[in-house]
């Protein structure tokens, strides 16, 4: 994947953060991203984007309170990078 999807991915993540915490409605493309976030966090991190593991865990009491699914993909997703930083 390149920079430049991988900005555009972020940049759609942190404005769906955005649209949780101010309690907006999420359409239906939304909800989907949504449980995409915390996995593509994680690629985002990975690949070198510090600031994606910040807002991974700044979304996490709005996963919890959103939906289960999403809170589940975001505790999946710090289980995988506590196994990268463990190897």
């Amino acid at each position: 994947m390149d920079k430049k999807v991988l900005h555009h991915i972020y940049n759609a993540n942190n404005a769906l953060l955005e649209k949780l915490k101010k309690g907006q409605k999420l359409n239906t493309n939304e909800e989907v991203d949504l449980m995409n976030l915390p996995e593509t966090y994680l690629i985002c991190y990975l690949n070198n984007f510090h600031e994606a593991i910040d807002k991974l865990t700044e979304a996490k009491p709005f996963l919890k309170i959103h939906s289960e699914e999403a809170y589940l993909f975001y505790k999946e997703s710090l289980r995988i990078l506590r196994k990268v930083k463990y190897n």
